[in-house]
């Protein structure tokens, strides 16, 4: 305003020597400050830029994650621009176990990193990848060796990094390790167990199996591949937690609460019936048992005078008067069950 009220004002009257010195000064002076705002808003530009350059390519290496459940091997894979505003390449680095196999159920050689950006120095051994743009001072501060530096952002140091530990990774691209057996098959007594093998999955195999509390119905066995076997000695019903670890580094863990119902398997009469007896003649006849915990005990409930029963299961008697006679036996196995029959003995 000052320099066009100077030069209206002089239409008519032109120009001292001394005016246009000033004039021309104040030009100067302008035009500085407009070049020095303007390459201080240019700058920013650029730094705004590259840091939504480098967190789009992060977005999409996470995207690529969950989808593939892998990492790219590199940046090209993703399809979006992968060099800042300075027009240099980003930098992006990566666990190599995860380009070519499966992120969730394998181990990787993590990356080292020393993360001080908030003053204090975090150290991290699980890195699955970073990546990063030097910034404007062109130097890779952050480093490519074996443990990598984020520091605070100052006049010595401009990268922008992203980065994301393999824990992280995984809550976003896979399912969680889990036990996912929800039922187990009904034991019996004196039998042996159907072999049954507890599963988890998304994990890192092998696993180790284990019974964080609770317990297996005695007679039965938890190995560390996590197989139920044995024999179950007791009836009723066992709950008991199970545990699991991966062979992640470190190491994964699932719990879950399963039971199993073991019957009592009680012992079974397989005797049908007692062939006749004559009267005047000795008689003897042998029960039979199947079923329960052997040996058995055998004992008669009722039945007519004279007629036994031996604890081994030998019925005698001598009968004198001929007829049909109801006897009733009683069988006991190891575990304490019992049961009874009632048989018909017809003498001639």
């Amino acid at each position: 305003m000052l320099i066009l009220s100077m030069m209206n004002l002089k239409k008519e009257k032109g120009f001292t020597l001394i005016e246009m010195a000033i004039v021309l000064v104040i030009i100067g002076l302008l035009v500085g400050m407009g070049t020095g705002m303007l390459g201080t808003m240019t700058k920013r530009s650029k730094l705004i830029s590259t840091r939504d350059i480098t967190k789009t390519a992060y977005e999409s290496i996470l995207g690529y994650a969950i989808s593939s459940k892998q990492l790219p091997a590199n940046l090209a894979a993703l399809g979006v621009r992968t060099t800042d505003a300075y027009n240099r390449s980003l930098r992006y680095y990566v666990v190599p176990e995860f380009k070519t196999t499966s992120l969730c159920t394998n181990n990787g050689t993590y990356i080292l990193l020393d993360d001080s950006s908030s003053g204090a120095v975090i150290s991290k051994t699980d890195i699955a990848f970073l990546i990063f743009s030097d910034g404007e001072d062109r130097t890779n501060s952050t480093g490519a060796a074996s443990t990598f530096t984020v520091l605070p952002q100052s006049s010595a140091y401009d990268d922008i990094v992203y980065y994301l530990d393999i824990k992280t990774l995984r809550q976003n691209a896979c399912n969680n390790f889990a036990i996912v057996t929800n039922d187990l098959p009904t034991a019996t007594v004196g039998f042996a167990y159907s072999s049954t093998t507890i599963a988890a999955t998304d994990g890192t195999p092998p696993y180790a199996w284990s019974i964080a509390s609770g317990s297996l119905p005695t007679g039965l066995s938890l190995s560390a591949a996590g197989v139920i076997s044995g024999t179950p000695t007791v009836f009723g019903s066992f709950p008991f937690n199970v545990k699991v670890l991966d062979s992640d580094v470190p190491q994964r863990q699932a719990n879950k609460t399963l039971s199993i119902t073991v019957q009592p398997n009680d012992p079974k009469i397989t005797t049908e019936y007692l062939y006749n007896g004559t009267d005047g003649a000795a008689y003897t006849a042998t029960l039979s048992a199947t079923n329960g915990i052997t040996p058995y005990s055998w004992s008669l409930t009722s039945g007519p005078a004279g007629l036994a029963v031996s604890a081994g299961g030998i019925v005698t008697w001598n009968p004198a008067v001929r007829g049909t006679y109801s006897v009733t036996v009683l069988v006991t196995d190891n575990n304490a069950r019992s049961a009874s029959k009632t048989l018909a003995l017809t003498v001639y």
